[in-house]
C-alpha cells in the first residue's frame, strides 16, 4: 500500500516538474528569438520595436512563472490562522479577477456566506486565487457557482462548480492546482477536484477547512 502511494506521490512530482519545465522553456526560446532578431543588421525601426515589445511579452511571461515557483515553495507554510469571514475573501477575490473572468466570459455567481474559518487570511485568498486562475486559464465561456456548507460545528466546506463551455485545449496543467492543494492542506484543508468531460465540462470542487471560533 505504502509503494504504491509513494509510486503515485512520485508520478505526480515528475508530471509537476515536467509541467514547470515546459512553462519556463517556452518564454525563454522566444525571449532568447526576439533577441536575437533585435541584433539582427538591416532592420527596420518597426522592425526592431516589433522584436523588443516580443521580448517583453516574454520577459513578462517568465516573471509569472517565477512568482508561481515561489507561491509553490511558500504553500507548505501553514502561516498564522485566524479567523477570517469567507464571504469577505471571496468578494475581494471577485473585484480582482473581474477582468480575467469577463476576458473569459465566465460568470460568477455566489450565494450569501455567513460562515468564517480558522486559517491565515493571505493564505487562504492566495490558495482560492491560484485554483480560480487554474480554472479560467482551462477553460472559458461558462458558469462559476460558489456555495458555503457547515458541515459541522468544527467543519466548513466550501463548493464550488464550473460548468463550461468550451476547454482551452491548452491548459496550464497542474502547477496552479498544486499550489492551492498545498495552501489548503497546509491549514489543515484539504481540496478535491473532480472534472466530467462531454459537450459542456463540468468541474465540481470541495475544499474543507476547520471553522472559525465562534
Amino acid at each position: 500500500m505504502k509503494t504504491a502511494v509513494a509510486d503515485r506521490s512520485s508520478e505526480a512530482q515528475a508530471l509537476l516538474f515536467s509541467d514547470l519545465f515546459h512553462q519556463l522553456s517556452q518564454p525563454l526560446t522566444a525571449l532568447q528569438c526576439a533577441l536575437e532578431l533585435s541584433l539582427a543588421r538591416d532592420r527596420t525601426a518597426e522592425q526592431f520595436r516589433s522584436s523588443v515589445a516580443l521580448a517583453l511579452e516574454n520577459s513578462g511571461r517568465l516573471r509569472a512563472c517565477l512568482l508561481r515557483i515561489r507561491a509553490l515553495r511558500d504553500a507548505d507554510d501553514p502561516g498564522h490562522p485566524g479567523t477570517v469571514a469567507v464571504e469577505e475573501i471571496f468578494r475581494l477575490l471577485h473585484e480582482e479577477m473581474l477582468p480575467l473572468l469577463e476576458a473569459a466570459a465566465v460568470c460568477w455567481r455566489m450565494e450569501e456566506m455567513s460562515a468564517s474559518v480558522q486559517a491565515d487570511r493571505a493564505k487562504l485568498k492566495a490558495g482560492l486565487f491560484h485554483l480560480f486562475l487554474h480554472l479560467l486559464e482551462e477553460f472559458h465561456r461558462g458558469e462559476l457557482r460558489v456555495r458555503l456548507q457547515e458541515v459541522s460545528r468544527r467543519r466548513v466546506q466550501i463548493n464550488i462548480t464550473l460548468q463550461a463551455a468550451v476547454a482551452n485545449g491548452n491548459p496550464d496543467g497542474e502547477f496552479l492546482l498544486e499550489i492551492a492543494r498545498r495552501s489548503f492542506r497546509a491549514m489543515g484543508g484539504e481540496l478535491i477536484l473532480c472534472r466530467t468531460g462531454g459537450v459542456r465540462p463540468l468541474v465540481e470542487i470541495r475544499i474543507c477547512l476547520q471553522g472559525g471560533k465562534r
